[in-house]
């Protein structure tokens, strides 16, 4: 699947599925997206903090129906979730400045990252080491190697087509 650059194109293609998860780097706009998509699809968001760091909490509201299930903590298994075709998987893309901007204001960076790396280097070795910011690692493994593995549906959606920027140009990264 690629990329979706029109908010009309994206709910037109979640609204045929009952559980929409999403996922992206931290600090992203992953929890803005949520409500909106959920909102606009009348469906029910369900935020990371209601799971917390439970995996067995977060696959539990992955089989709910009419959900958009914020998905952050646990993005480094997303490749690992069995298929099912009422789900579908958006990674969020925004610009690693705009995100770095963000963790740094809400003061999630570097704890918040030191702990996303270790769940990246549990799975995909020591190459997570390398990263020095969250963004950086996330879309590393992401375009390299979960979105060749995934084995749900998905597209890809830019964080700005959510504000007011119906068409967007995707750089390729």
């Amino acid at each position: 699947m690629s990329y979706i650059s029109s908010y009309s194109g994206v709910l037109k293609k979640l609204k045929n599925y009952k559980t929409i998860i999403l996922g992206g780097a931290e600090c992203s706009g992953t929890t803005y997206t949520t409500h909106i998509l959920a909102e606009d699809l009348g469906y029910k968001p369900i935020d990371e903090d209601y799971y917390g760091d439970y995996l067995d909490k977060f696959l539990e509201f992955t089989n709910w129906e009419k959900v958009v299930v914020q998905n952050t903590r646990f993005s480094h298994m997303i490749d690992e979730l069995e298929p099912n075709e009422d789900s579908i998987f958006v990674w969020l893309h925004r610009p690693d400045e705009d995100v770095i901007k963000s963790e740094d204001r809400r003061g999630w960076y570097p704890k918040g990252f030191k702990k996303q790396q270790m769940n990246y280097t549990k799975k995909f070795g020591e190459g997570a080491t390398h990263f020095e910011r969250n963004s950086y690692m996330k879309k590393f493994f992401w375009h390299n190697y979960q979105k060749i593995r995934i084995k749900l549906d998905f597209v890809e959606i830019n964080y700005y087509i959510l504000e007011g920027r119906d068409e967007y140009v995707y750089p390729n990264n």
